[in-house]
């Protein structure tokens, strides 16, 4: 969603206007998609427009993860309150930013972004990245490679390289 969003704000010079609990759309596959465009409109005031943005996100991230007592769910939900709530839209951080928060970079967030961009990767990380990919499948459990990265994993991209069908698929 995060992404969704920082797309809109750096390539489409657009804010979302609305995110809330009611623009997530989750797949059947149990993928989220950002939906609710229907506020979408182009920066006029752009500083105003992204820290509305990025409030809302930090709101829905409070929401999302209040539950949680996972470690990196709750020092990133406390990012979200003292960084992305602040009524002072200047000291706001950007999704840039946001984004490369430890929670980010977790193994299963690792594994779907770099699969999802595998031909935009140079041979060299493609193969770091693939020989200790069996690895970072194991940290997973079970259900969530077959149910979540079975698609990612047997997608064009990965069965058409080269180095993937060398040093993955034989695992």
């Amino acid at each position: 969603l995060l992404q969704a969003l920082q797309f809109l704000h750096d390539v489409a010079g657009c804010s979302h206007g609305a995110l809330c609990l009611g623009s997530i759309f989750v797949t059947p596959h149990g993928r989220w998609r950002l939906a609710g465009v229907e506020s979408l409109q182009r920066f006029k005031l752009e500083e105003q427009e992204r820290a509305k943005d990025v409030q809302a996100a930090g709101l829905l991230v409070t929401q999302l993860l209040s539950e949680s007592t996972d470690k990196e769910a709750t020092t990133f939900r406390e990012f979200a309150r003292a960084q992305m709530l602040l009524p002072d839209v200047s000291r706001l951080p950007s999704l840039a930013t946001v984004l490369a928060q430890p929670y980010f970079q977790q193994s299963y967030l690792t594994v779907v972004t770099f699969l999802r961009d595998l031909p935009l990767h140079t041979p060299t990380e493609r193969e770091a990245f693939l020989l200790s990919l069996p690895d970072l499948l194991r940290q997973l459990p079970p259900s969530v490679v077959g149910l979540q990265l079975t698609p990612l994993l047997l997608g064009r991209f990965v069965l058409m390289d080269p180095i993937a069908r060398e040093k993955l698929l034989p695992h």
